[in-house]
């Protein structure tokens, strides 16, 4: 919630309810405090039927997925991007990031089997049943003219 603005400030009112875009130097400005004073570019008007928790929990996954792509990966249009878990929040939202400036998302997932449990995960040394973490890595056998 917006408790004050500056006299420059525009779109922003005082009682509109608000989201915290990336904050650069968020320990410096206590974001974690109950009140804080952060640039006008860094507020988003919260929009209509979404909770503070929602809004947060949105606003999370963005900046993680943001901070990945852009300041450790430094995607650019063009790019094809492997995105890891990409069923989960991080994931969604860094497909929708990409396909935004115009990169080539590529999906990785884990399915499910048609009896609801999670697929084998595939691994360079074979197939291994990770479903109690208890088995051993299963020798992979090849079939004739398969690999």
């Amino acid at each position: 919630m917006i408790d004050a603005v500056g006299p420059e400030v525009t779109g922003l009112q005082i009682g509109d309810p608000a989201i915290l875009a990336a904050v650069p130097d968020a320990h410096a400005r206590g974001t974690y405090a109950e009140y804080t004073t952060v640039p006008a570019s860094r507020v988003v008007a919260r929009p209509d039927g979404l909770g503070i928790t929602e809004a947060a929990a949105i606003w999370v996954a963005l900046s993680t997925a943001y901070g990945a792509l852009f300041e450790k990966a430094k995607m650019r249009p063009g790019d094809h991007v492997l995105i890891s878990a990409a069923s989960g929040g991080v994931g969604r939202a860094a497909m929708q990031i990409a396909n935004q400036i115009g990169a080539v998302p590529l999906a990785l997932t884990r399915g499910h089997r048609e009896d609801g449990r999670p697929a084998r995960r595939q691994s360079r040394r074979g197939d291994r049943d990770r479903h109690d973490g208890r088995r051993r890595v299963r020798p992979r056998r090849h079939r004739r003219g398969l690999s």
